[in-house]
């Protein structure tokens, strides 16, 4: 295969699954309100309906009782504790074992079998029982009809809608993993050190750029496609640690992606709670924390940076991917004040291209104990592309004009300052 027809091929298929992925601001406005629009018309009636029979039922009970309250006091019980009950089993055992559709078929299952019973109960005549008869075996029918509809998800874990989607195929297989509706990481078979996404080629030669050497050790928060510790894997590093959270990614990874379980320690469970745990200290601290416009707060707070300090070498680095808007910037900004209370150099780096209006861009920031040796690098994503770091005097002056506050354990609005505040304006 031609490098520069593969190249290009790549450009095409990475700004398809950028689209695909939201990438125009006008886009993710109208899926966020065409989304909010099918879920409420999903949901809305159902659930008024399921919240009708609670006060029916409360006054039914109470009439001839002689402790009222006791019988108010016992339905409003029975609700919570059906409400717990329901949060627990939808989340640990339903979702888990059933899939989201399964669990809300099995649901309406439920409520239907109900209705029968109240209808049997309520003594209603032969033709009123047929008819709602036919009303509960409609949406029956059409569940069942739903169950045959392809596949959206190749593995539905407890965290993701997870699939993988061929980019290329023999001889030079590329691959894209998508997490519900977000492109993650794209990798080929073949150039395990060839990063397809900015986020990855910045998180991948930064660090290299600082450590001046390939052996050096690593932890990573966030999985995902594997990509860069693969690649790291492949030019010799020390050292690597995987913290990610859900073993179904690890397992698509390894399937899809070309992973090598054996080349790195994965460890499945929350990426601060299992630095936190480690008695080893490291090179390079890796943060992909932002998906989209859903970052874990408690990974982007004072409180998470200086557990990462502590956990660095002499001379380490912590590098974290941020995605923002040009014109907005309130996330970078708290990002960067945040970091800046834990480490003396700070840096935000990006591609070295003048941002377009209302752009929505990839950053990642560099902290250490001091500054990068150079202003720019050049690497492949696939083809030869430039990133540099902001001017200091450029990123305080945002900090300035935002009055930019520190993120905390306390209080980390990150999902308002990155999430709904754009698609809602």
């Amino acid at each position: 295969m031609d490098p520069g027809n593969g190249r290009t091929c790549h450009r095409f298929c990475i700004a398809c699954a950028a689209l695909d992925g939201d990438a125009c601001p006008a886009h993710r406005g109208r899926a966020f309100a065409g989304d909010l629009g099918t879920h409420g018309a999903g949901f809305f009636l159902p659930s008024l309906f399921a919240g009708v029979p609670s006060p029916v039922l409360a006054v039914v009970a109470m009439r001839g009782a002689t402790q009222s309250e006791r019988v108010l006091g016992a339905m409003f019980a029975a609700g919570a504790v059906g409400a717990i009950l329901g949060t627990l089993l939808a989340g640990f055992v339903f979702i888990s074992w059933v899939g989201s559709v399964g669990t809300l078929l099995l649901m309406a299952l439920i409520y239907g079998v109900s209705a029968m019973l109240c209808f049997y109960l309520g003594g209603l005549s032969g033709k009123a029982r047929r008819r709602a008869a036919v009303a509960l075996a409609l949406p029956i029918v059409m569940g069942g009809w739903v169950l045959n509809f392809p596949k959206i998800c190749d593995d539905e874990s407890n965290y993701y809608c997870i699939r993988t989607v061929a980019l290329s195929g023999a001889p030079d297989p590329v691959n894209v993993m998508v997490l519900d509706h977000l492109a993650h990481g794209i990798s080929a078979r073949d150039e395990p050190r060839i990063m397809l996404t900015d986020h990855t080629a910045m998180l991948d030669a930064l660090p290299r750029m600082r450590m001046g050497r390939d052996d050096f050790s690593s932890f990573h928060i966030g999985g995902g496609s594997y990509s860069v510790p693969r690649a790291w894997s492949d030019r010799g590093a020390s050292t690597i640690v995987v913290s990610e959270v859900d073993p179904a990614v690890t397992e698509a990874a390894v399937r899809d992606f070309w992973f090598d379980p054996g080349s790195a320690e994965v460890i499945h469970r929350d990426g601060r709670a299992a630095l936190h745990e480690s008695l080893r200290k490291f090179d390079v601290i890796v943060g992909d924390a932002f998906t989209d416009i859903a970052v874990p707060a408690h990974l982007v707070t004072a409180e998470f940076f200086s557990l990462v300090a502590d956990k660095l070498l002499p001379g380490g680095v912590f590098a974290m991917n941020a995605i923002d808007y040009v014109d907005r910037m309130q996330a970078l900004a708290a990002l960067v004040v945040t970091l800046q209370e834990v480490f003396p150099s700070v840096e935000v780096w990006t591609e070295a291209l003048p941002p377009e209006p209302g752009e929505r861009r990839v950053f990642v920031l560099l902290a250490g104990s001091a500054e990068s040796p150079v202003s720019q690098i050049e690497t492949l994503t696939p083809d030869p592309k430039r990133f540099a770091v902001l001017d200091p005097t450029y990123i305080e002056q945002i900090i300035t004009r935002l009055d930019a506050q520190p993120l905390t354990d306390d209080f980390a609005p990150i999902d308002r300052l990155v999430g709904l505040a754009p698609l809602l304006e």
